[in-house]
């Protein structure tokens, strides 16, 4: 499934960059999670990463389409000094209202989250690891947030509102609750 993956994010950018000409533009991006999970007692917010690339395709002066493909960590920490981990490969498709000339942008779109790994570990003792066997394989959840803009810099603020539990269990269903914040630059 990864391999069919990179085709797919690599025919896709080949698409829009062979129509878009100066239209179209791609980069790099990182940042930070703030995650936790829903439903699960005792659970707290915890600090995870994010970076990857994206694209923008400009359809008019006010719209765009930013597709991105993303690594992504979340998951919740616990008082018993245990954290759990949850790692994805994202697959943002955003819609961009641009305002002021492409400086302050408004984004709205769906994400699909393929999970490459769930484990739940002892942070006082690191070699202390086991594997979550009731995670989700995929999540799906709307991403809302503001871009700003320079040109080739830009500052990302998002929240991302699940639509799929990411843990089901008899006891509970746990959803992804992350608010994401990046930096990037186009080329």
């Amino acid at each position: 499934m990864n391999k069919t993956l990179a085709l797919a994010s690599l025919l896709l950018v080949a698409a829009f960059s062979s129509h878009a000409g100066d239209r179209f533009s791609m980069g790099l991006k990182v940042g930070g999670n703030i995650a936790n999970l829903s439903e699960i007692p005792h659970a707290k917010s915890r600090f995870g990463m994010n970076a990857g690339v994206f694209t923008e395709c400009l359809l008019s002066e006010r719209w765009a389409i930013s597709p991105e493909l993303l690594y992504s960590r979340t998951g919740a920490r616990f008082a018993d000094k245990k954290r759990l981990d949850l790692d994805y490969l994202a697959l943002p498709v955003l819609a961009r209202l641009r305002l002021a000339g492409g400086h302050v942008n408004f984004d709205a779109g769906i994400q699909a989250g393929w999970l490459l790994g769930a484990r739940y570990r002892d942070t006082s003792d690191n070699s202390k690891t086991w594997k979550v066997r009731n995670a989700e394989d995929m999540e799906f959840s709307l991403p809302v947030g503001v871009t700003l803009s320079d040109g080739s810099m830009m500052l990302q603020v998002r929240y991302f509102f699940a639509l799929t539990p990411v843990i089901d269990s008899p006891e509970y269903k746990s959803y992804n609750e992350l608010l994401q914040i990046s930096v990037g630059v186009r080329f």
